[in-house]
């Protein structure tokens, strides 16, 4: 992948270092997609997302996002550190995560 200069990154403990990430470069969000924040903080750098979220993923986001206008919580069954799951948790104002 680096001989194509493809570089993944992965939160190592710390969070996800996206300061290589230039105005104009490709950006591939995996399936389990990523968060409000990133997707913002993505638009706002002036890259080209290339969106490969899965739709089932896409479809709870969607429920998600429902509750949240409707001020309701969201329980969201899940392991709290994956990365699906914070990207769901993103789109709720408020939420329980269940293991």
């Amino acid at each position: 992948m680096r001989e194509f200069d493809i570089n993944i990154i992965v939160d190592e403990g710390s969070g996800k270092d996206y300061s290589k990430v230039d105005t104009g470069d490709v950006v591939i969000f995996p399936a389990f997609g990523a968060t409000v924040q990133e997707l913002q903080f993505f638009r706002d750098k002036g890259v080209q997302m290339v969106d490969t979220t899965c739709p089932w993923v896409a479809k709870v986001w969607n429920a998600v996002d429902t509750h949240a206008k409707k001020e309701c919580t969201s329980i969201i069954h899940g392991k709290y550190s994956h990365e699906e799951t914070i990207a769901t948790a993103s789109f709720a104002s408020q939420y329980l995560i269940i293991k």
